[in-house]
């Protein structure tokens, strides 16, 4: 998940400055944090889903077939690479799909409050 996307839709501000990962480990914040998430990924999903703009990039990958630098080669020779089999996918922007369909004062008030959402009652 991206900063961008999460402060857009799942919290309502930066997280304070003493928060740690530690902050998430387990308890009553981490909870509240994932429901939040999940209450505002589901009320997008029920107003037409998201939109995931991407890029696709096929890897490389060293080529096993020939010898390599440090393998029978000198370490400055040049590496001999091939085209990898997979895709790697290079998500840019998540956004709705419907964004008319967005109540943006009801999307804010489903969201992680970060103000209150360190205090455990």
């Amino acid at each position: 998940m991206s900063k961008q996307f999460t402060s857009e839709f799942i919290m309502t501000g930066d997280l304070p400055m003493n928060v740690t990962a530690s902050s998430f480990s387990h308890n009553v914040v981490d909870d509240r944090l994932f429901d939040a998430g999940q209450d505002v990924c589901d009320y997008i999903n029920l107003r037409g889903g998201f939109k995931i703009v991407l890029w696709v990039k096929r890897g490389v990958v060293m080529d096993q077939g020939v010898d390599q630098p440090n393998n029978g080669l000198p370490y400055n020779a040049a590496r001999t690479t091939v085209q990898s089999g997979n895709l790697n996918h290079h998500i840019v922007r998540i956004i709705p799909m419907n964004p008319e369909r967005i109540d943006l004062e009801r999307l804010q008030a489903i969201k992680f409050d970060v103000t209150a959402g360190f205090r455990v009652n």
